[in-house]
């Protein structure tokens, strides 16, 4: 694909490529035009640019939103934008789509990006490992589900569903 640039989108002293590249085309609160503006890299792996509105404001841009904004159109409401490759640098227009939040969440578990929690990986869980599997071995020793529940203080079903290996299957 050809690498083509188109204005962004709100701030016109500057173009942003297909292939995400973002530059200055004029001189802008001092700083010369540049071939290209390199960014910075955020702890949750995107990348973003600092640009100057046509009153001098400064604002900090996701580059993958200005490229979007460019290339796709405005996001529409309740949308979001994914990255295809799960490279979240990588943001050329062909890697990038407007997705639903529950679609972006699918993607990411599909391709590994996001692990499921489980048990007491999991924020309100109430019990640890241990005791799921100190609840399947007193139950292997004869101990009755209602007796372990009480002497656990969980409700029977839970007790159940854990030996059951309906719940906790992973341990």
């Amino acid at each position: 694909m050809t690498e083509t640039w188109k204005t962004v989108v709100g701030y016109n002293d500057y173009v942003v490529s297909s292939e995400g590249r973002v530059k200055r085309t004029v001189w802008v609160n001092g700083a010369k035009p540049t071939s290209r503006l390199l960014g910075y890299n955020l702890e949750n792996g995107y990348r973003e640019v600092c640009l100057y509105d046509s009153k001098h404001n400064r604002k900090a841009r996701l580059i993958h939103h200005v490229v979007a904004e460019a290339f796709i159109g405005p996001r529409p409401e309740g949308l979001e934008i994914n990255h295809k490759d799960g490279d979240k640098r990588n943001n050329c227009v062909d890697n990038l789509e407007y997705v639903t939040a529950s679609e972006n969440i699918r993607h990411a578990l599909r391709t590994g990006l996001m692990v499921p929690a489980k048990g007491a990986q999991v924020g309100s869980s109430k019990l640890t490992n241990r005791q799921v599997r100190r609840i399947r071995e007193r139950h292997a020793a004869g101990a009755s589900m209602s007796e372990i529940a009480r002497r656990m203080k969980l409700g029977l079903t839970t007790v159940s569903d854990i030996v059951a290996r309906r719940t906790w299957a992973h341990i």
